[in-house]
């Protein structure tokens, strides 16, 4: 159950985070989803990969969400 929480936790902070003013503040949500990963029962990969990969895909997303409000 907490497993599935924080996935929620973490992808909610994720989409949140894609709006250039919120990324200041949404930091402290995903930190929330990270812990509750952590204390879940989810096997390792899957704790490493749900705390690394919104990471990684943060500067792809922005830049994607830049270029579709430029062309919109």
């Amino acid at each position: 159950m907490k497993g599935k929480i924080g996935i929620t936790i973490i992808i909610i902070s994720y989409l949140v985070s894609l709006y250039p003013y919120m990324f200041i503040y949404i930091w402290m949500l995903y930190l929330v989803g990270v812990v509750f990963i952590w204390m879940s029962d989810l096997k390792l990969l899957a704790k490493v990969l749900w705390t690394i990969l919104p990471i990684a895909l943060w500067y792809p997303g922005i830049r994607l969400f830049y270029y579709l409000l430029a062309n919109l």
